[in-house]
């Protein structure tokens, strides 16, 4: 029994001393597990901050994305208007040409009629002229049928229009 009672003891303190190493473990893992909990607690915080970031982010991209629509509409809007002045300017632009081709063809008939002009001006002188002569070879006292001189005057000035 002495035995037994002795084997009993060895065994007690071998239980002893496992407890009280069990009892370090235990307290190493409550430690651990303390700097764990902080550290998962600490994890949640920024999980939370990152989330409530990643909240704004969404809502500003969202934003973004509305901003983006409004103006990719804008510039469709803006694409057509720019066509549509295009072919407005095309337009005019032809107009000045039918307006430069006018004006020249204009001044060249201005031309033509300066040049006209100054030859009429040369035969109405010149029928003048012819008419003194016509008159000087009559002699003072002849008689003419009336209106002969004024008929001779207005067929030298018909001689003008007819050449118009």
């Amino acid at each position: 029994m002495q035995a037994d009672i002795g084997w009993i003891e060895q065994e007690l303190n071998e239980v002893r001393g496992d407890c009280r190493v069990l009892k370090e473990e235990r307290d190493k893992a409550r430690e651990k597990l303390k700097s764990s909990t902080h550290i998962i607690n600490e994890l949640r915080e920024e999980l939370l901050k990152v989330r409530s970031q990643l909240a704004a982010e969404k809502t500003h991209y969202e934003e973004l994305d509305e901003q983006y629509d409004g103006l990719e509409e804008k510039y469709k809007e803006l694409d057509e208007k720019y066509d549509e002045v295009v072919e407005w300017w095309k337009q005019e632009e032809k107009k000045v040409c039918d307006r430069e081709t006018e004006i020249a063809e204009l001044r060249s008939e201005l031309a033509d009629l300066k040049q006209k002009s100054a030859t009429a001006s040369d035969l109405s002188e010149k029928a003048g002229g012819i008419l003194s002569f016509f008159k000087s070879l009559l002699p003072k006292n002849t008689k003419l049928p009336s209106g002969t001189i004024s008929k001779i005057e207005k067929i030298l000035e018909g001689s003008d229009e007819q050449r118009d």
